[in-house]
């Protein structure tokens, strides 16, 4: 089965809708080389201080995340995951080789498998189904669209344009 269902560019930023075999789908941004968050770790602290999120919602942020910040000072750099607003936090940084995309590039994504997001049956694999069936798990949730995480894929961009686009060599 093809794994990825959008590969296109925004705002130059390339990005990737993948579709995982237990039914879940992920979204991707390429972070060029030149970049200030090229090779950052998805939890390693930026030079982005807590403040800049004054007067934000919690939005689309992983609550663990929010949960864990309570401590946070207005002058603490912040990760990645608490900054951007993207659906469940960001959960991936790293090379596309476990995409088995531009081994070399390094991306930045996140995931639709969070409580709350359901399975889609038509990307997944047939031992999933199996396992499914088999133990009468259910389908519960949303399932997250390929039209819907690239739209979260748009959202993170303009993020990262905000945020660090003046800073980038």
């Amino acid at each position: 089965m093809k794994r990825i269902e959008i590969n296109k560019k925004y705002r130059g930023y390339g990005y990737i809708v993948y579709a995982t075999d237990m039914g879940h789908r992920c979204g991707y941004i390429k972070i060029p080389r030149n970049h200030y968050l090229y090779e950052k770790s998805y939890g390693e602290q930026l030079n982005i201080k807590f403040k800049k999120l004054k007067n934000e919602q919690m939005g689309k942020r992983n609550p663990i995340t929010i949960f864990c910040s309570a401590g946070v000072k207005p002058e603490d750099n912040i990760s990645m995951d608490l900054l951007f607003d993207v659906h469940g936090g960001i959960t991936f940084s790293g090379k596309g080789k476990r995409l088995a995309i531009d081994k070399l590039g390094w991306w930045v994504g996140f995931d639709c498998a969070h409580s709350g997001d359901g399975k889609d049956f038509s990307i997944m694999d047939d031992k999933y189904k199996e396992i499914e069936e088999k133990y009468n798990l259910g389908n519960y949730g949303t399932i997250r669209t390929k039209e819907y995480v690239e739209q979260e894929c748009k959202n993170l961009i303009d993020q990262i344009i905000k945020y660090f686009d003046k800073e980038s060599k």
